[in-house]
Order: C-alpha cells, then sequence, then structure tokens
C-alpha cells in the first residue's frame, strides 16, 4: 500500500517544486524591480 502512494506523492511533488521556484523567481525579480512589479505579480497569480 505505502509504494502506491509514494508514487502518487512524487507526482504531485513535482509540480509543487517547480511553483515553489516559480514564486522564489517572482520573488528575487520584486526585490530588484521595485513596486511596479507587485501590480505584475498580482496578475499573474490572478490568471
Amino acid at each position: 500500500m505505502r509504494r502506491p502512494l509514494y508514487q502518487f506523492n512524487s507526482v504531485i511533488g513535482m509540480p509543487i517544486n517547480g511553483y515553489v521556484i516559480l514564486v522564489k523567481l517572482v520573488l528575487a525579480r520584486l526585490i530588484r524591480g521595485g513596486r511596479w512589479h507587485v501590480k505584475h505579480i498580482m496578475i499573474m497569480i490572478m490568471y
């Protein structure tokens, strides 16, 4: 029973890791760019 659960977890885990990397890149861009990027990030989150 553990093995299918592990496979299911790994399938979910990969997109989450990709999303975390994307969030870190957005935060890095926010820190560099300043407040103007906040609106752009808000639009990205909406879509």
